[in-house]
């Protein structure tokens, strides 16, 4: 299919679209607008829309074109080579329409995020499975994308910034996606990781990405928990070899659902906190230990160590040490704060 051909399935009026870097913009008669572009990977193209009804939410969508799409794979998107975000089929997006299928994002938290990605964005590149099996990029330019946004909001006479999207409503949807259902885990996502996983903490946390030259080569910890459960620990940020992770886990039956997990934190002048974040973990899944070894901080906070047990659904803390006088030394000789109560 040519890229002609796409963006006249897209465009929404009659006449010819107002053209606005790589995107054309164009409203019909009931005001409906929508921008489009292509993306393309070597002779390959698809169209991607971004639209909305007068006074309607934002909708995020993309054509196939001639390329042989498994619908049945999860998709990805990522703005300038940052994280890629996941979509899983019949969660995050399906297909609609009676004859050729248009796949929508419909989990509104993370289109929102890619729109927003969009507007400040130079290229978005969106990750496709063939029905072969075969990976594929498809690239598109950012350039104009703004502005297209910027002219709907005028002709739609809307005030600037709205940016909610929103899943079609009344259309059906597409044969090839009917009763789709998504893996538990969400496949495999970066590094090995669960792409539910990965989701969950791209989704809660401002961390680094995961192939910043920060975080690269720093491990993923991970391990089984129970019969029914895993540990992963995903690297935050990393400030002169002192990394923090923050830890989940994730069912591995039919549910796959997802957890963050939090823990104890002791502060010499405030007392005990909670968090989401440890530093530089370590996890032993023979006795289901999880230590924590935090270095001295740039507030003057000296070195502590805790010591975790996985308890059947929660991680029990056994013990907290602070080197108080910041001299270093074997965590046994640091000052206990807190030592687990045998029964």
């Amino acid at each position: 299919m040519s890229s002609l051909v796409l963006l006249a399935a897209f465009v929404a009026g009659g006449s010819a679209p107002l053209r606005t870097g790589a995107w054309f913009v164009d409203c019909d008669a009931d005001l409906y607008c929508a921008a489009a572009t292509i993306a393309a990977e070597n002779d390959a193209k698809i169209g991607i829309r971004i639209g909305r009804q007068a006074t309607g939410s934002w909708q995020v969508s993309f054509v196939p074109g001639s390329f042989d799409l498994d619908p049945a794979q999860t998709l990805a998107l990522s703005i300038d080579g940052g994280p890629k975000v996941s979509f899983h089929p019949g969660e995050d997006f399906l297909a609609y329409g009676t004859d050729r299928p248009e796949f929508h994002l419909t989990d509104v938290t993370l289109a929102e995020r890619i729109l927003r990605g969009m507007e400040k964005g130079q290229r978005m590149d969106l990750m496709l499975a063939a029905s072969d099996g075969s990976s594929h990029v498809f690239s598109a330019s950012l350039k104009g994308f703004a502005s297209a946004l910027s002219h709907i909001e005028e002709a739609q006479k809307r005030p600037a910034g709205e940016r909610q999207v929103a899943a079609p409503q009344g259309l059906p949807v597409h044969p090839s996606m009917a009763g789709a259902t998504p893996l538990a885990d969400g496949g495999k996502g970066p590094r090995g990781i669960p792409a539910r996983v990965y989701e969950q903490h791209v989704r809660q946390s401002a961390c680094e990405a995961l192939d910043s030259a920060g975080l690269k080569d720093a491990a993923i910890v991970a391990g089984r928990l129970d019969a029914r459960s895993r540990l992963f620990g995903i690297p935050c940020t990393n400030s002169g070899g002192r990394v923090t992770y923050r830890l989940y886990r994730i069912e591995t039956g039919e549910i796959g659902g997802v957890e963050t997990l939090y823990f104890a934190l002791f502060l010499p002048d405030f007392g005990w906190a909670g968090t989401d974040l440890l530093e530089n973990v370590s996890f032993d899944e023979t006795t289901g230990t999880l230590t924590m070894r935090a270095g001295r901080d740039s507030g003057g906070g000296c070195a502590s160590k805790a010591v975790h047990r996985w308890q059947g659904w929660r991680f029990a803390l056994q013990d907290y040490r602070i080197d108080t006088a910041c001299k270093g030394g074997p965590a046994e000789s640091w000052r206990q704060v807190y030592r687990e109560e045998t029964k």
